[in-house]
């Protein structure tokens, strides 16, 4: 990736606000189970594209909301409430969209199995999974051979959850919570190093260069300056993370396509990769409790970053659903978490 100074760090988001343009949309299938003949299926990309443009108009970045913090001083994350499994990449912003001051969720059948009931007027939130379906389809060899072949086509499917403030009926024993001012910052970096030093396979690290933070594929090093060239720790980490996030495209790790396969600065792909280490960054910050609110200047130039893509969200509505997607991978396999570790989807 381009190498940049710590200033232009902080600007990164406005300038790449230029280049989102340049951004095409993928092709991709999706269904809504919801709908009827008198009210038309609204496409589920669609949904969720509307609901995080919506946030960024109004100058909020849901990915990086702070919900609280739990006895241990790890961010609480969105959950099932009766499962305790998280809801993670595209859910868990989605989530973060919503009001509330608990993030803990159920859906409407595990409501009435437990005997509660919906507050009149409560509305829903979205969540989606990946559904499968397999479908046959016919391959001509060279040979002049037909044979009927089996894919697998995925589809994105919704369904909604609501949140226990919304619930009646139902006894719930919140996790107990520390205050903000009740977590040490050594317990954040702390969290962050252990991070850091669990990487598997990690790339080389460097701060050779002072003044630049940056992702080399060809090298295969991250480069940081010195803690002490950032504002706070937090701002420290939550850049090192989004070079982190970086490393993991590289072609011995995810081979993920967006650093692969990109055409330089203010190109398509790069666009596209930027958003999954922004993203990356968030994910990683909130396993490790880092407090966003005290970094707000970071905060206001990441909303002013993400007003630019507004158009190309409007242009490709997978955008968010895939970077959240790849973001999520790159989360996990820094955190060194196994397919069953990683799958926290209800």
């Amino acid at each position: 990736m381009k190498t940049r100074t710590i200033r232009s760090k902080r600007t990164i988001y406005a300038q790449l606000s230029k280049n989102a343009n340049a951004i095409q949309p993928d092709t991709a299938r999706c269904t809504d189970d919801r709908g009827s003949d008198a009210q038309p299926q609204v496409d589920t990309y669609t949904r969720i594209t509307d609901l995080i443009t919506e946030e960024i108009e109004n100058g909020r970045v849901p990915w990086r909301k702070t919900w609280g913090y739990l006895a241990d001083g790890t961010c609480e994350l969105p959950r099932n409430y009766l499962t305790n499994r998280p809801y993670t990449g595209i859910n868990s912003m989605l989530l973060a969209c919503t009001p509330f001051d608990r993030p803990y969720f159920m859906t409407f059948n595990q409501v009435k199995a437990k005997g509660g009931t919906i507050r009149k007027g409560a509305k829903g939130a979205i969540v989606v999974f990946w559904k499968i379906l397999p479908k046959d389809e016919e391959v001509t060899f060279k040979s002049g051979e037909k044979k009927t072949k089996t894919v697998k086509i995925p589809l994105l499917k919704p369904y909604h959850v609501f949140n226990v403030a919304d619930i009646e009926g139902i006894e719930f024993a919140m996790p107990e919570r520390r205050t903000a001012d009740q977590i040490a910052e050594t317990e954040q970096i702390a969290a962050c190093e252990a991070v850091v030093a669990g990487y598997p396979n990690p790339p080389k690290f460097s701060n050779r260069d002072s003044r630049r933070a940056f992702y080399s594929p060809t090298y295969d090093v991250v480069n940081m300056p010195r803690l002490a060239a950032f504002e706070s720790p937090q701002a420290y980490f939550q850049v090192y993370f989004h070079e982190l996030t970086h490393s993991t495209g590289h072609r011995d790790r995810l081979n993920r396509k967006e650093l692969v396969e990109t055409e330089g600065y203010g190109g398509a792909n790069y666009s596209k990769e930027e958003l999954t280490a922004e993203l990356g960054a968030c994910f990683l910050s909130a396993y490790c409790g880092l407090q966003f609110e005290q970094d707000k200047d970071m905060l206001h130039n990441t909303a002013g970053y993400l007003r630019g893509w507004l158009l190309s969200l409007r242009n490709d509505k997978t955008l968010f659903v895939r970077a959240a997607g790849q973001a999520q991978k790159a989360t996990n396999y820094i955190l060194g978490l196994t397919a069953e570790e990683a799958d926290g989807e209800n």
